[in-house]
């Protein structure tokens, strides 16, 4: 399964990359889930992923969305601060999988834009 996991990867981001790889990639892995077996099966996922994006010969980078997702501590965030106010608001949806509108913003939208605005 693992192994054709990562052909998929690799068809697709040359794909992505288009006619002589010439599009930059910016691939958003899986987030953080809450049940133990689920994660891990997302854990194998970004890590084929993450390994076959590094592999790649043309401009591809992987962006860890269960790094985005996640405590240091490695529990969920469930909640997130909105910048410049105090107020904290729910990151996921009532099942504790999908992310909220501004889960999805605070969590993974503006942690991207602010590495690509480097960029630009």
């Amino acid at each position: 399964w693992a192994k054709a996991y990562a052909e998929r990867v690799d068809r697709f981001l040359k794909l992505l990359a288009g006619p002589g790889g010439k599009r930059p990639i910016l691939w958003l892995g899986p987030t953080a889930l809450p049940h133990q077996r689920s994660a891990k099966r997302m854990e194998l996922i970004r890590k084929i992923i993450k390994q076959r994006v590094r592999r790649f010969k043309k401009k591809a980078r992987f962006i860890d969305g269960i790094e985005l997702t996640t405590h240091k501590n490695g529990d969920i965030k469930k909640s997130v601060k909105i910048p410049g106010t105090e107020k904290m608001v729910p990151a996921r949806a009532s099942d504790n999988i999908h992310l909220t509108k501004k889960g999805v913003r605070w969590l993974l939208a503006e942690p991207i834009l602010k590495r690509l605005r480097k960029c630009i």
